[in-house]
């Protein structure tokens, strides 16, 4: 599964994350998953960590879908990603489980 989380509950975080191709039904199967999740909450804050995607076939139009439940914001840096959301350090990434991405990370795009 190329899209994973954890909650972290005492911080009232979802930390999410991707690697490899992702497409729009994998999206939606995520959100899915995230909203079964027992510690799930609707105020949770969430931060989906997009560095590992090689090739993201999600249209604009499904993202704003996607998005339109919640505010949302786009941080081109994780630091300012933490900072948006008032977190001193990110995620462990030993937390995701299925979604680590191969060793060497995902193939950077040209």
């Amino acid at each position: 599964m190329p899209v994973a989380f954890y909650i972290d509950v005492p911080l009232g975080v979802a930390f999410c994350r991707a690697h490899g191709s992702v497409d729009h039904a994998q999206m939606l199967d995520f959100r899915a998953r995230l909203r079964r999740h027992p510690d799930f909450r609707p105020a949770l804050k969430q931060l989906f960590d997009l560095r590992d995607v090689s090739e993201f076939k999600v249209s604009s139009a499904e993202i704003e879908e996607m998005a339109s439940a919640k505010g949302f914001t786009v941080c081109r840096e994780m630091k300012e990603a933490l900072a948006w959301l008032e977190l001193g350090e990110e995620p462990d990434p030993g937390r995701f489980g299925e979604a680590k991405p191969p060793a060497g990370g995902a193939p950077k795009m040209p």
